[in-house]
Formats: C-alpha cells, structure tokens, sequence
C-alpha cells in the first residue's frame, strides 16, 4: 500500500528501486492490454490497471525527479513513445541530489496526467481497428481507421460488426443481414430473407483509382479491363432493409455466390454480409471452403460506430459515423 500511497503524493522522494519497479507496471500492463482484442472483462481490467499504473509511474518519476534535483519538466518525456524508456532507465541510475519541487508545476501536471489516465481507462469502453481491404466499400475504405465500442445487446440487422473467424481467428468487419431463425437465399446477387427480396434501386457509380489485381479472381471494376491507377468504376445500389435501414452496397459483376440455396440462420447466430458485394469473404461461404459461415454471438467482439481517419489520404472521412 505504500508503492500505491506513495505513487499517488508528489510531495515525497522515491528511490531507484520504486521508480524502476512503477516503469516496469507501466510498461507490463500497457503491453498486456493492447495484445487483448475485442471486449470482456480481461480487457476491461487491463486497460484499468494500466491506468492506475500509468499514474503510479508518473507519480514516483515526479518524486524520483526531485530526488535527484531535476525540474519536474522533464516528466514529460515518459509521454514520449520510446524515449519514455530510456528516460526511465535514466531515472532509475542517477544518483540522489534532492531538490524543492514548484507547487504551481505539481498542481498542473498532476491535473493533466489524471487526464490522460482517464483517457487511458476509457479504452475499456472502445478498440481501434484499421481497414486493410475494400470487402465493406463503400462504407469502409482501405486505410479508414475506426473506432468500435463492445456490443451491448444482441446485433440487431444493419449494424456493421467485428467478429473473430471460428477457425483462424483474424478479426473480420462485416454488416449484419439476416438473424436466427431467418432463411436467407441469394437471386441474381440480392438477400431474399423469409421469402422476400430485399427491394434494390440504382445509385450511379461508384468511382475509385483501379488497384493492381490480387488474383485472377472475378473483374474488379464494370468496365474492366483498367490499368492500375485509371478510374475504376463499379455499379453502386440502394438496398433496403426489412426493418426500414437503408445501405448502399456495390456490384461489380454476376458471380457463383449471387445465386445461392436458402440456408437457415441457427440459433445464436447472424448472416454477415461485406457491403462491396463481389469482393468479400462474409457468410455466403461456408467454414468448410475457408469462409466465415453463419456468426455465432461469442465470436462477434464488437460493433463499429466512428471512423476517426484515414491514413492514405482520402478526404472527408474524419469523425465519420458508420451508417
């Protein structure tokens, strides 16, 4: 209770010993708790205690600065990715020299760095996650980087998801179409859920720069054949949900999967579509062929609310809520 105590009081002196152990929690459970995908408790505690530590260690390297009759300034360096480490060594090794701290400066950095604590807890409310493929285009693009919160409830149809696949475990993001108990089926690429074909309107074209080719798989864009980096273009539609929702889906050409058999949705379990409809592995391919099958609740980790930015420069997609 003393390490906590003490961690908490700028106003004392820490040794090399506390203050190399508080770096080290630091470090551990920070680590820890970003190797913890989606939500659960786990995540929760983890991103909780790396909270308390991260104030624990700023607290005695604001003490252990004093010790060795360094500015308190300085403390700011444990922010700083990479160079926070070699700063803790430093402090960790440096004899004692003790020196008064300025109470303004304690005042202001202690108010700041319970911030950031705070900011360091919420990540028990939410994970980031990076789009690397165009499966859910137009609503996701490659190099969106978004934000997703832990499902509260059970998802409901339309709601875009991030799930584990069964087998491999790499984390899919993908809309939900169908729920348990549904049957679904497939004409000439439009959902038929319980008998009845999801009503689809023409919505121009969706244009983008042509990407090289990762396959010899179907045409990427209507009017192929396209260099790499000319328009590319592919037929953008409306479909409509039974509940009312609305998304915009693209379509590039006919394929095998876009007439399929009704299967039956089974308990517990979603239909998941990706939104670029010809270029997406989703539930239409079953775990047999390396496809996702139908969901199960416990493999879906959470549900996609915000896109926060894109690292390849697309415009207009800062804080951009996922419809």
């Amino acid at each position: 209770m003393g390490f906590v105590r003490d961690g908490l009081d700028w106003s004392g002196l820490t040794g090399r010993a506390r203050v190399a152990f508080a770096s080290a929690l630091w470090l551990a459970l920070s680590f820890l708790a970003q190797g913890v995908d989606g939500f659960g408790p786990l995540h929760a505690v983890l991103w909780m205690a790396a909270a308390l530590s991260m104030l624990l260690a700023v607290g005695h390297a604001r003490r252990r600065l004093r010790d060795i009759g360094a500015s308190g300034w300085w403390l700011w360096l444990l922010m700083v990715p990479f160079v926070s480490l070699v700063f803790a060594l430093f402090l960790a090794l440096r004899r004692p020299e003790p020196t008064k701290a300025s109470p303004d400066f304690s005042r202001t950095a202690r108010a700041a760095v319970v911030v950031l604590a705070l900011l360091v807890a919420s990540r028990a409310l939410w994970e980031p996650y990076a789009i690397p493929a165009g499966s859910m285009k137009p609503a996701l693009l490659p190099g969106d980087y978004i934000l997703a919160t832990p499902g509260l409830g059970r998802p409901e149809r339309g709601d875009v998801i991030i799930f584990s696949h069964p087998d491999t475990g790499i984390p899919f993001v993908k809309r939900v179409i169908a729920l348990p108990g549904e049957t679904v089926a497939f004409q000439k690429g439009v959902p038929v859920i319980d008998g009845t074909r999801l009503p689809h309107a023409p919505d121009g074209l969706f244009t983008e720069p042509a990407e090289a080719p990762l396959s010899t798989a179907a045409p990427r864009c209507v009017n192929a054949p396209v260099p790499p980096g000319a328009p590319c273009q592919k037929r953008r539609e409306t479909e409509n949900l039974p509940d009312g929702r609305t998304v915009t889906v693209l379509d590039i050409d006919a394929k095998t999967m876009d007439d399929l058999p009704p299967f039956v949705v089974p308990g517990g379990h979603v239909f998941v579509l990706g939104d670029n409809r010809d270029n997406s592995l989703d539930s239409r391919v079953p775990r047999r062929s390396g496809g996702p099958g139908a969901v199960p609740y416990r493999a879906i980790t959470g549900r996609a609310r915000i896109v926060l930015f894109n690292n390849r420069g697309i415009g207009g997609r800062v804080m951009r809520r996922i419809e």
